[in-house]
């Protein structure tokens, strides 16, 4: 009687487990983001920079559809932080953290985008060591799974063109 009570409580164990890993795939697998439609986003910025010598990165995001827009957030991943430092934005972001896990920096605008509508978001930031950096830029509307994202590269050298 006791191994019928320890295969019968290892086989619910093992059960348990096996439903929780499929709820945690079903989770996972329902949480698809979406890119936004209606918006048109573009990036500028610099091939190269000076080290220590400000630089900008501008995000224009123009709307394209009958309502209102809302620009949630812009997330920068961290590959393109790494020596690469962000002194402020403009509009002010009114929130700004690291996002476990994925490795980017979010920040909060929650800023309003009226009907065909431009509005631009400008990083202002400094390059501290040389060499390359690349990564993604996400542009969140509406909310923060409905994001487009932009890939962007910088080199940071000794002098400007480098």
């Amino acid at each position: 009687m006791n191994r019928r009570v320890l295969f019968g409580c290892g086989g619910a164990l093992i059960l348990s487990i096996c439903i929780l890993i499929a709820g945690i795939g079903a989770i996972l697998i329902g949480f698809q983001p979406e890119e936004p439609g209606d918006v048109r986003i573009q990036l500028k910025a610099p091939d190269s920079v000076p080290r220590g010598e400000p630089f900008a990165v501008e995000i224009e995001i123009t709307n394209v559809f009958t309502g209102v827009k809302i620009l949630d957030s812009i997330d920068i991943s961290l590959d393109y932080l790494d020596y690469i430092s962000v002194q402020q934005s403009r509009p002010p972001a009114y929130d700004s953290f690291e996002i476990p896990f994925v490795q980017f920096v979010s920040y909060t605008f929650e800023e309003e985008i009226n009907m065909l509508e431009t509005k631009t978001v400008v990083f202002e930031m400094v390059g501290e060591e040389e060499g390359f950096y690349a990564g993604e830029i996400d542009v969140c509307i509406n909310k923060a799974s409905s994001c487009k994202t932009l890939e962007i590269e910088t080199t940071i050298g000794i002098e400007p063109g480098r």
